[in-house]
């Protein structure tokens, strides 16, 4: 499979090993790539694949960036905000007390929110 990664052209890449569905581990059918800049603003590839499994044969995204001038796997997508990555207004809610110093506490929002996502 070939992948383009900023101005790189990488060939032979490996494909995801595991369906993110099923948790399967299998060879899945590529379906469609494409470049792109991921929320940091990096480089990086999106690909689509199918599970090979028959029991699921669900489609899943993968996000691939450049790691020591190699493509790598970097998560799948699914929708969910990658986590740490909120907008500066969501980073920079207070929860409306001083704390001892006399500084606004930091809410309890995004902690618990990123909780919410590993459960």
């Amino acid at each position: 499979m070939k992948l383009i990664i900023g101005n790189t052209n990488f060939q032979g890449v490996h494909p995801p090993n595991i369906c993110p569905h099923c948790h399967v581990a299998n060879n899945p059918k590529y379906k469609f790539a494409e470049q792109t800049k991921d929320t940091d603003g990096e480089d990086s590839n999106i690909s689509v694949w199918q599970c090979a499994s028959q029991k699921c044969l669900r489609l899943f995204v993968a996000i691939y960036k450049r790691v020591e001038d190699k493509p790598k796997l970097i998560r799948f997508l699914n929708g969910y905000p990658k986590g740490p990555d909120f907008p500066k207004p969501i980073k920079e809610l207070k929860h409306g007390e001083l704390d001892e110093n006399g500084d606004a506490i930091q809410s309890k929002f995004i902690k618990t929110y990123l909780q919410s996502l590993e459960a």
